[in-house]
């Protein structure tokens, strides 16, 4: 599959993660896309247990973004202000286990086509009760 579009970004949000993190890692590098057009970023809330010495170890083509401190979720965004050449982004949790073609799948699914029907895409949040 070749893809002029521009590259995916794919950002995985570590905190103390250890050995998921590698893992997740380890099935995102196994991942079937054109290594010019895939973008693996690792975004480290301040980890102490040495996960981002043991990923730029295991993984040296792998970008981390380090941050002092726990940011939390939001910290995603670091990740999220350079996408002048980025098409697509996905956000993948250190502790999900990608399979391979997922990567194809989504970006198939993600083509308009005519006549086509998009994939329902879920949607969840709280609404605080009324006091």
């Amino acid at each position: 599959m070749t893809l002029r579009s521009g590259p995916v970004r794919v950002i995985v949000l570590n905190y103390n993660g250890g050995e998921d993190t590698l893992r997740c890692f380890d099935r995102l590098m196994a991942t079937d896309w054109p290594a010019d057009e895939l973008e693996l970023i690792c975004v480290d809330n301040g980890s102490v247990d040495g996960s981002v010495e043991a990923l730029r170890t295991a993984f040296p083509q792998v970008q981390i973004r380090a941050l002092g401190s726990n940011g939390g979720f939001p910290a995603n965004n670091v990740a999220l202000r350079d996408l002048d050449q980025v098409r697509y982004v996905a956000l993948v949790n250190n502790d999900a286990f990608v399979e391979p073609g997922w990567l194809a799948r989504w970006w198939r699914h993600s083509m308009p086509t005519r006549g086509s029907v998009p994939p329902v895409r879920s949607s969840c949040w709280h609404r605080p009760s009324p006091r």
